[in-house]
């Protein structure tokens, strides 16, 4: 769905996790001093947004450490790659 990749604007959930996936579909973001953990990539065109949202919160790309994702369908594990 084409609404799925909206631009959404990241949301802190609590304490060092945050919300950083599209209008349609979630992503999220949980940061430590030893790197972050990305939780689901969306799909490859909302990957885009989701590095967009993590550089708009202050973090850094190259400060993922971890990609894990919760199921194998296209609209969680498209992004991951980008």
């Amino acid at each position: 769905s084409e609404e799925w990749d909206q631009p959404a604007p990241p949301v802190r959930i609590h304490g060092n996790s945050y919300l950083v996936g599209t209008c349609g579909i979630s992503a999220i973001l949980v940061t430590g001093d030893q790197g972050h953990v990305l939780i689901d990539g969306g799909t490859e065109k909302g990957a885009d947004v989701i590095a967009a949202n993590i550089r708009s919160l202050g973090f850094k790309l190259q400060d993922v450490k971890y990609l894990l994702f919760s199921h194998e369908h296209f609209d969680h594990v498209g992004g991951i790659a980008r």
